[in-house]
């Protein structure tokens, strides 16, 4: 199911009359493709939805993979033999 901002209040309006009617099932089910579209509005939202739509998520771990910012290099070991006692 798919929520646009013209939609998206008569779902939320729906969850408390199912709920009232004993559907508590179909108002969990609301509730969440509600709060899903609430999390994936602006840009990072539509680059989540296009993940997941055409990169079955696979996009977004790579992203951050990409963009992470590289260690801070360490001077390197060096080992030195010590005397046996």
């Amino acid at each position: 199911m798919t929520l646009t901002v013209d939609t998206e209040f008569y779902f939320t309006e729906l969850i408390e009359p199912l709920r009232a009617r004993g559907r508590t099932d179909l108002a969990a089910a609301v509730e969440h493709v509600v709060a899903q579209y609430l999390r994936e509005t602006g840009l990072k939202g539509m680059v989540r939805r296009l993940d997941r739509q055409y990169f079955e998520g696979r996009l977004t771990p790579g992203l951050k993979r990409l963009l992470a910012r590289p260690a801070v290099p360490t001077r390197p070991r060096t080992f030195t033999a010590r005397a046996r006692a």
